[in-house]
């Protein structure tokens, strides 16, 4: 059942659609403007005005169903001069583009795309998209999906989090990177991921505690309790010498990015938070990789992994194989190490001199002004 949400009437400079990430979103809005949030989830969005209903009415004549009535009703009602969202997987904005021309609609990359989680379905339109990198692009081409603007400039809750946060100075020699699901079974490729979790993260902690290396880990479900503690004891049980700092302050936003950023080399399956990780110069070490079933079932893609250098992939989680990986790739000069890197770091996450936010402030900015100016002109 959804619940009544009432939305207020008077006219936004922008318009973020979706609730789910609006946070990150809100700092790409130049201060200047006016901004207000569409839910979407769980809600009924309504507006307390008659051109509201009015509109709702026009929408249905022509042909829409009413959820999308409502939608378009109250993008019609607050007329923003720019729509954008966090949530690019879900919401076909490439449609609302059809709807509403005059407008700039923008999505936002929220997270890596594999193949089994049927991201950018077949139909799906993307308007301006500002991506990752160029790994995207070639997956919209290869997908063959309408996209009228692709950016690759990173990630933008890395640059948000970069922007925001004292860099952490180093804390640990390795940090692994969380992929804790209470639902493995829910699908094949995730199953076998969490047993390559576990198998890693058990050798990962021998690995150190043989060696003195410190350990940290950066959970996945700091903000939701729930699934948190039972994520915690997930790893407490494979902890077998009481080495890990599991770092448990969940109400601390940015937790998991200040865990990884602080450590000498992450390890991890293929989370986003790894990729964000290793775009930005931080040793990384990709297991996924090792389990090529993974693949197989769907739960990635060859070109997740394929641009990757060697000495960022465990192919095998054999002790001996991964051991020499992780001492090699901790023991790495860091030039040598960005320099080995650099094409594939461009590749996966192509970060540019200014936060992703900063990028997308700006061309907002310069649309609405032009806009504006037009508007004025007429």
């Amino acid at each position: 059942m959804r619940i009544p949400k009432r939305i207020d009437s008077k006219k936004f400079d922008v318009l973020i659609v979706d609730d789910e990430g609006s946070s990150i979103i809100k700092h790409c809005v130049p201060s200047s403007m006016s901004v207000t949030v569409l839910p979407i989830r769980s809600v009924l969005p309504w507006i307390m005005s008659f051109k509201f209903l009015f509109r709702i009415v026009a929408r249905l004549l022509q042909n829409k169903k009413i959820g999308k009535s409502i939608l378009y009703a109250i993008v019609d009602t607050v007329n923003p001069s720019v729509l954008i969202t966090y949530n690019d997987n879900g919401i076909s904005m490439g449609k609302w583009e059809q709807e509403f021309p005059s407008k700039l609609l923008i999505a936002v990359q929220n997270g890596v795309r594999y193949e089994g989680d049927h991201w950018w379905k077949a139909g799906h339109s993307l308007p301006v998209l500002y991506g990752f990198g160029d790994c995207e692009r070639d997956a919209i081409q290869d997908k063959g999906l309408s996209c009228n603007e692709y950016n690759a400039v990173g990630s933008f809750k890395y640059g948000v989090y970069r922007a925001t946060c004292v860099e952490e100075k180093r804390k640990y020699d390795f940090c692994f990177i969380s992929q804790f699901s209470s639902f493995p079974e829910s699908y094949k490729w995730l199953a076998l991921l969490i047993e390559a979790e576990r198998e890693c993260f058990s050798k990962l902690v021998s690995f150190c505690q043989e060696n003195r290396y410190s350990l940290g880990i950066a959970l996945r479900h700091m903000a939701k309790p729930s699934y948190f503690e039972e994520e915690v004891e997930n790893f407490k049980s494979l902890d077998k010498y009481n080495l890990v700092d599991f770092n448990l302050d969940y109400h601390r936003e940015w937790s998991s990015y200040e865990q990884a950023s602080s450590a000498e080399v992450v390890v991890a399956g293929t989370s986003t938070l790894a990729y964000e990780m290793f775009g930005a110069g931080k040793k990384t070490l990709f297991y996924g990789v090792s389990k090529k079933t993974i693949v197989e079932a769907g739960g990635s893609s060859k070109r997740n992994f394929e641009k990757l250098p060697d000495c960022v992939l465990a192919d095998s989680l054999a002790h001996k194989p991964l051991y020499d990986k992780l001492d090699t790739l901790l023991k790495m000069d860091q030039n040598e190490y960005l320099f080995t890197s650099e094409n594939a770091r461009k590749y996966y996450m192509k970060y540019q001199k200014l936060y992703p936010h900063e990028i997308v402030k700006k061309r907002i900015n310069d649309f609405v002004e032009k806009t504006g100016l037009a508007n004025e002109s007429t």
